[in-house]
C-alpha cells in the first residue's frame, strides 16, 4: 500500500507512535518483571525451570524461539501464568458487539464498544482455580485446574494477530534463567502485590534483585 492510500493526519501518526513505542517496550518490561518477582517468591518454581532450561541445551547459543516452544513447557506456562496475574494495560479491552446481546442481563445493541477489565477476569474463581496464585502447572496438564478456562486468557491477543512480544518475553526469559542465579533482596518480596497506582500500565515499585 502506498503512503498517500493511508490518509493519515499528522495527528493520526503520532498517536500510532505513541501507541508503538508504549506497547513495544514498556509492556513487554512489566511482564518480565512480574514473572521474575513470582517465580523468586516461588523458589521451588524457579528450580524447576532452571532445571527445564538448563538440561535442555548445551549451549546459550542453542536457545532460540522454536527450541523454546517445543522443549522448554514449563518456561512458557510461567509466562501465560505472569501474563495472567499482571496483565499489562490498564485500561479495558475494547470489543465491538457483532449482534444485538444481553450481558450481565442489560440488553447491548449490535455495533457497541463494549471494555472488558481483564485483571477482575484473569482473577475470577469461576474461570480459573486459586486465581491468585502463581501455578504455571495450570497451563501443563495437572489436573487440579483442568477445569480453568484457558481460552479466557488472551493478554497479547491470540492466533494470527498473536503479539510479537510473547516471543522476545519468552527468549529473554530462557537467556536469564540459562546464564544467571538470582534471589530477591529483602525490600523488592511481594513488591507487586496489592499494587494500585497505574495510568494505562503499571507504575512499578523498584525491584532488586
Amino acid at each position: 500500500m502506498k503512503k498517500d492510500e493511508w490518509n493519515l493526519t499528522a495527528n493520526d501518526m503520532i498517536s500510532h507512535a505513541t501507541v508503538l513505542i508504549g506497547a513495544g517496550s514498556e509492556t513487554t518490561a512489566g511482564v518480565l518483571t512480574a514473572v521474575t518477582s513470582f517465580l523468586l517468591e516461588n523458589p521451588d518454581k524457579l528450580e524447576k525451570l532452571k532445571q527445564e532450561v538448563r538440561s535442555s541445551f548445551k549451549s546459550q547459543e542453542e536457545v532460540s524461539l522454536d527450541a523454546i516452544n517445543s522443549r522448554l513447557p514449563y518456561l512458557v506456562a510461567c509466562t501465560e501464568e505472569a501474563l495472567r496475574l499482571y496483565p499489562q494495560t490498564g485500561v479495558p479491552s475494547l470489543q465491538i458487539s457483532g449482534d444485538n446481546s444481553i450481558i450481565c442481563g442489560i440488553p447491548v445493541p449490535q455495533k457497541t464498544v463494549v471494555g472488558i477489565w481483564v485483571w477482575s477476569m484473569y482473577r475470577d474463581p469461576k474461570l480459573f482455580a486459586n486465581p491468585d496464585e502463581f501455578q504455571p502447572e495450570r497451563f501443563i496438564g495437572d489436573p487440579q485446574y483442568a477445569n480453568d478456562d484457558r481460552d479466557a486468557l488472551n493478554p497479547f491477543f491470540t492466533g494470527m494477530k498473536d503479539c510479537v512480544a510473547v516471543m522476545e518475553l519468552r527468549l529473554i526469559l530462557a537467556q536469564i534463567k540459562y546464564n544467571f542465579n538470582m534471589e530477591l533482596q529483602g525490600d523488592s518480596r511481594h513488591c507487586l502485590k496489592d499494587q494500585k497506582n497505574l495510568f494505562i500500565v503499571w507504575d512499578k515499585p523498584p525491584f532488586n534483585v
